[in-house]
C-alpha cells in the first residue's frame, strides 16, 4: 500500500507541473483570444458610433440645405425691398444661431441685404457661389473653409437661387454656417454610445474632408488642416478607398499611440448629395484592454502559487482547494451582482420555458416579483403587442428553446399593470460544456425614450419636406396635419389662420385618423371662429405660446367641449404659427386619451410653428404681389 502511494506521489509532482504548464498555455491563449474579442467588440461599437454620427451629420446638413431653399422661396416677392430683406435675414439668424453670416444679392450679383451691413452694396458677381447658382439654377453647398464673411473662421456655405414665379433668376441668398454646430452631434452621440456600450477610457473623434484634411480634432480642440491621407493614417486611407464603414487598429498620427478606430463616411440625405466627410472615432487600445488587467494579475498570482515547492503544495492541497472554492463562490457572487445591477432586463429559463432566474431590471420592466416569476412559464409572464392585438411569446422564444439565437425587433411589451413599453432584445440558447441545450436567455432593453426621440426627429424632417414640396397652402395644410398626427400618434388635427380684418381665427383644414369618425366635432370646428383668448386656438393666439389641455371635457374655456366629448376626444395641444412676433395662425391637435403636458414636445413644435410661419408669410407676400399686379392692370 505504501509502495503504491509512494509511486503515486512520485509522478504526482510531474503531473502537477505538466498540468500547470498546460494551464498557463491555455490561459495565455484564452487571454489573447479575450483581447482579440474585446478589441473587436470595441471596434464594431466605434464603427456603429461613427456611422451614427455620419448619419446625423447628413440629416443636419440636409435640414440646412432645405432651409436655404425655403428661405430663397420666401424672398422672391421682396427682392426689391432691401429693408424687408434685412429684417427677414435677421429673423432667420435669430432662429438659427449657427448662421454666422447671411446675404442676398440681386440678379447682377450686388449684395442688397446682409446680416453684416458693412457688406451691403458689394459686388459679388465674380464670386464662385454666385456664378454657380446663376448658371446651374440649383443649391450650391461648399465644404468648410475660412470665410471672410464669417469673421475669418471656417464655415460651410449654402447658396440658393431666388426665382420669380415664372422661373426668372432674381438673385441669390447665401449662408455661412459655423463648424461648432457639428461638434454637438459628436458630443451627444459619443456620450450615449459610452453609456450604452460600456466603453471605458477617453473616446476621441476627428472630422475629415473628402480628401483627408482635418476639419476638427477633439484631442487638439481645433483643426490644423493636416492631411491624414498624406500622413499615411490607416483609417483615412480606408475612407479614401471608399471602403464601407468599419474599424481598424492603427498608430494615431502624429502621436504614435496605438488606437482602435471606427470610421464611416457621410453619404448625403434625400436630394442633398452630401460632402463625403470622413468620421473617425477612436479609443486608446490600452483603455480597451484595461478591464482584463485584473484577470491577468490573478493569472500571474495563480502561476506563482503553482511554482511553490512541490512538497509544500502537496501538504497544503486541501487548504488550496478550500481557498479556490471560496474564490469560485466569490466570483459567482460577483457575476450574480453584475446580472442584478445590469440595466437590461434578463430572464433565464430551463429547456421547457420555465423561468429559473430573473434580475431586478426585468422585475421592474414586466411588473412581476421574483416569487411570481420563478417556476412560471415565460409566455405566461410576458405579453407583446403588435397594433391592437396581443402576440403570444411562444412563437418568439421557441427558436431559442430549440437552439437558435434570435434578435427581437422593436416591439411593445405589456407589463402586469398594463403599462406599455417599447423594447428590443435578444433570445439566446444556453448550452453546457458538452453542447447540450439547458435553457434559454432573454435580454430586453427599454427603448421607449429613444423611440420617442426618433419619432419626433422624423416628424421634424417630414414637416420640412412637406413645406419644401408644397406650392400652396391648400397643398400643404392636409399633408402637414397628417404628418404631425401620424408621426406623434394624435387622432385629429386642425389648422386656423388669422383674419386680421375680422380680428378672428378662421378655419382652414381638418384631418383625422381614417378609422375614426368625428362628424359632430368636425362640423362644429368648420363653422367656428375664435377671437383672441377664446377657446384653445384663441388662447394660443393671445399668448403667442403653445398650450396644452389634459382633458378638454373638463376645461372651462373650450366651446366645443360637448362635441369633443361625443367624439371621445380628451387630450389636446396647440401652438402658434409665427413670423417674428406676429401670429399668422394656430395648429391644434387632439387625442382620444387623457394626456399630461409634454414640455419637450411643445418646445419642438414651437420651432415647427416658426417653419410654417415662414411658409405662410412667403405665400401671403406672393398673394399681395399678385393682387398689386392685378390692380395695376386694372
Amino acid at each position: 500500500m505504501r509502495k503504491r502511494r509512494a509511486e503515486l506521489y512520485a509522478w504526482l509532482p510531474g503531473l502537477i507541473v505538466i498540468m500547470t504548464v498546460v494551464a498557463l498555455a491555455v490561459g495565455t491563449l484564452a487571454l489573447h483570444h479575450l483581447e482579440t474579442e474585446l478589441v473587436a467588440f470595441a471596434g464594431e461599437s466605434l464603427a456603429i458610433a461613427a456611422t451614427d454620427i455620419a448619419d446625423k451629420l447628413d440629416l443636419l446638413l440636409f435640414e440646412h440645405y432645405s432651409e436655404v431653399q425655403i428661405l430663397a422661396g420666401a424672398l422672391d416677392a421682396a427682392i426689391s425691398d432691401p429693408q424687408h430683406l434685412t429684417k427677414h435675414l435677421s429673423a432667420w439668424q435669430q432662429v438659427h444661431p449657427a448662421y454666422l453670416w447671411m446675404g442676398v444679392t440681386d440678379a447682377g450679383g450686388r449684395l442688397v441685404a446682409a446680416t453684416d451691413l458693412q457688406h451691403v452694396g458689394q459686388d459679388r458677381s465674380k464670386d464662385r457661389w454666385f456664378l454657380a447658382v446663376r448658371e446651374k439654377d440649383e443649391v450650391l453647398v461648399e465644404d468648410a473653409k475660412v470665410s471672410s464673411e464669417a469673421g475669418g473662421v471656417a464655415a460651410l456655405s449654402f447658396t440658393a437661387p431666388i426665382k420669380s414665379a415664372e422661373g426668372k433668376f432674381l438673385g441669390a441668398v447665401s449662408v455661412r454656417m459655423g463648424l461648432p454646430a457639428m461638434e454637438g452631434v459628436f458630443g451627444r452621440t459619443i456620450r450615449l454610445f459610452q453609456l450604452e456600450r460600456g466603453i471605458s477610457g477617453m473616446v476621441q473623434w476627428r472630422l475629415l474632408t473628402k480628401d483627408g484634411s482635418l476639419l476638427f480634432d477633439s484631442s487638439l480642440g481645433r483643426a490644423d488642416r493636416e492631411n491624414l491621407v498624406q500622413r499615411g493614417q490607416a483609417s483615412a486611407l480606408l475612407l479614401a478607398s471608399t471602403a464601407p464603414a468599419g474599424y481598424v487598429e492603427e498608430d494615431q498620427v502624429p502621436r504614435r499611440v496605438k488606437v482602435v478606430t471606427g470610421y464611416a463616411r457621410t453619404e448625403g440625405y434625400g436630394r442633398f448629395p452630401g460632402l463625403q466627410w470622413g468620421v473617425l472615432v477612436h479609443v486608446a487600445r490600452k483603455d480597451v484592454l484595461r478591464p482584463i488587467y485584473g484577470i491577468m494579475g490573478e493569472v500571474g498570482v495563480a502561476g506563482a502559487a503553482v511554482g511553490l515547492p512541490l512538497l509544500t503544495l502537496l501538504f497544503w492541497t486541501s487548504l488550496r482547494l478550500r481557498k479556490e472554492w471560496a474564490r469560485i463562490l466569490k466570483h459567482e457572487a460577483q457575476l450574480a451582482a453584475t446580472l442584478a445591477s445590469t440595466a437590461d432586463a434578463v430572464l433565464v429559463t430551463d429547456p421547457t420555458g420555465l423561468v429559473t432566474s430573473v434580475n431586478r431590471a426585468a422585475q421592474a420592466l414586466i411588473g412581476w416579483s421574483p416569487d411570481e416569476l420563478l417556476g412560471k412559464k415565460i409566455h405566461e409572464a410576458i405579453t407583446f403587442r403588435q397594433g391592437k392585438a396581443d402576440q403570444p411569446l411562444d412563437s418568439l422564444i421557441e427558436p431559442a428553446l430549440h437552439g437558435t439565437a434570435k434578435s427581437l425587433p422593436p416591439i411593445v411589451l405589456v407589463s402586469k399593470q398594463g403599462r406599455e413599453v417599447m423594447v428590443e432584445g435578444t433570445l439566446s440558447p444556453i448550452r453546457d460544456d458538452a453542447g447540450k441545450l439547458i435553457g434559454a436567455l432573454m435580454a430586453l432593453r427599454d427603448i421607449t425614450e429613444r423611440t420617442r426621440v426618433e419619432r419626433r426627429r422624423e416628424a421634424q424632417y417630414e414637416v420640412t419636406k412637406v413645406l419644401a414640396e408644397s406650392s400652396t397652402l391648400d397643398d400643404a395644410a392636409p399633408r402637414l396635419l397628417e404628418t404631425i398626427c401620424v408621426s406623434l400618434h394624435w387622432a385629429v388635427g386642425l389648422m386656423w389662420t388669422v383674419d386680421e380684418a375680422a380680428n378672428q381665427l378662421e378655419f382652414v383644414e381638418f384631418w383625422h385618423v381614417p378609422a375614426d369618425t368625428v362628424p359632430a366635432f368636425e362640423t362644429a370646428s368648420r363653422r367656428a371662429a375664435f377671437a383672441p383668448g377664446i377657446g384653445l386656438p384663441g388662447r394660443v393666439w393671445a399668448s403667442k405660446k403653445p398650450a396644452w389641455i389634459s382633458d378638454v371635457s373638463r376645461d372651462g374655456n373650450f366651446p366645443r367641449a360637448p362635441m369633443a366629448e361625443q367624439a371621445c376626444l380628451h387630450g389636446a395641444f396647440a401652438f402658434p404659427i409665427l413670423s417674428g412676433d406676429r401670429v399668422l395662425g394656430v395648429l391644434e391637435f387632439f387625442s382620444h386619451d387623457v394626456r399630461q403636458p409634454d414640455h419637450d414636445l411643445l418646445q419642438m413644435l414651437n420651432s415647427i410653428g416658426v417653419q410654417v410661419g415662414h411658409f405662410l408669410e412667403r405665400h401671403q407676400l406672393a398673394r399681395q404681389v399678385r393682387k398689386a399686379q392685378t390692380g395695376e392692370r386694372l
